[in-house]
């Protein structure tokens, strides 16, 4: 069943509204660490596939601070690891945590930067001056 998320209410001075989710694949085991809040963990984002059934979705923990929920992202991710860097089993792009809204650095081949650069130039005369 999908939870409802409602904004805490505050303690301090710090809201405690995020929380951190893990999609989870047939098997059980997570494929993406996440952190959110609101609806976040059942909405399309980046180019991760949210599951189709929300009994993939799990909240393992709410009730956050932003900087509580970046943290355990980060100790989950690395726990878990990343396939994209041959360190573990998750679709995460980053290590998690502040910052990590930049995602995977993609170098794009030469060629394509020159034809991209060459289409620029013909279409303003002043670029690259």
């Amino acid at each position: 069943m999908r939870k409802s998320f409602r904004t805490h209410t505050a303690t301090g001075n710090v809201y405690r509204r995020y929380y951190v989710y893990e999609y989870l694949r047939e098997d059980g085991t997570p494929y993406y660490i996440g952190k959110g809040k609101g609806n976040r963990a059942f909405r399309k984002h980046d180019d991760i596939l949210v599951p189709r059934y929300n009994d993939r979705i799990n909240i393992i923990i709410d009730d956050l601070s932003e900087d509580e929920a970046y943290e355990i992202e980060k100790s989950l991710i690395k726990h878990y690891g990343r396939l994209d860097n041959n360190t573990g089993i998750l679709e995460n792009y980053t290590d998690g945590g502040k910052g990590s809204a930049n995602k995977k650095n993609i170098k794009e081949p030469e060629p394509i930067i020159r034809l991209r650069k060459s289409f620029y130039k013909e279409l303003d005369h002043k670029y690259g001056k």
